[in-house]
């Protein structure tokens, strides 16, 4: 006859067996370790050096997943409100949120301590990464890690602010820290984004500061 540890051990299983069959593919590539639609696992991104962290365009949406598409990536998915719910209530999923956050913020130079050399790389207007990072403030504060969200964007602002980047690229940093986590991104000037900043079409704003482009622009 089994004992009741057994059983209990018995209803642990099938409770989280039951619990992962109801999940989507996003919550259990970063709670459960599955893999992608690419068959890659989160724990393998996080081997990636920093040439595959550059070359590399289809990789962001998985390891800083958004609420919102990207009309230039297909081979993602997006969270709706039960994902960003079951990836705030695992520990797991967020311990697996700031190992990504650890290694984006190595591959800018925004560790610790800080690699002022590799901002070079990346820290001017213009370039892709600018864009990963909107991507990314937004994608801690889903997970519920809003520290985190202000830590990563104090460090990058201190880039910013060494590099002389456009007034356009800091705002919308800001927007996507103080802006409805569940919202959708919004223009440096506090509205929905329209035709402005630069006069750029709303689709492609929200596109580039989504860090969505898989060519040159994520």
């Amino acid at each position: 006859m089994r004992d009741v540890r057994e059983l209990e051990n018995d209803n642990v299983a099938l409770g989280r067996e039951e619990r992962t069959s109801q999940s989507s593919l996003i919550v259990r590539f970063y709670r459960d370790g599955a893999q992608d639609t690419l068959q890659r696992t989160l724990a393998q991104m996080l081997k990636y050096d920093h040439l595959d962290m550059e070359r590399c365009h289809d990789h962001m949406q998985w390891m800083f997943p958004l609420h919102e598409p990207s009309m230039f990536a297909t081979e993602y998915e997006i969270l709706s409100e039960k994902d960003v719910t079951d990836l705030r209530a695992s520990d797991v999923a967020k311990s697996n949120m700031r190992a990504a956050l650890e290694h984006f913020r190595c591959f800018l130079g925004l560790g610790f301590p800080f690699d002022r050399d590799q901002w070079e790389e990346w820290a001017s207007n213009g370039n892709h990464n600018l864009l990963r990072i909107t991507r990314v403030i937004r994608s801690l504060r889903l997970f519920g890690l809003e520290e985190e969200a202000h830590e990563f964007y104090e460090a990058a602002m201190q880039a910013a602010e060494m590099r002389n980047l456009s007034k356009v690229t800091k705002s919308f940093w800001k927007n996507a820290l103080d802006g409805p986590v569940m919202g959708p991104l919004q223009s440096g000037r506090g509205g929905l984004i329209g035709a402005d900043p630069g006069g750029l079409p709303a689709n492609l704003l929200r596109m580039l500061f989504n860090g969505g482009i898989r060519s040159r622009n994520d």
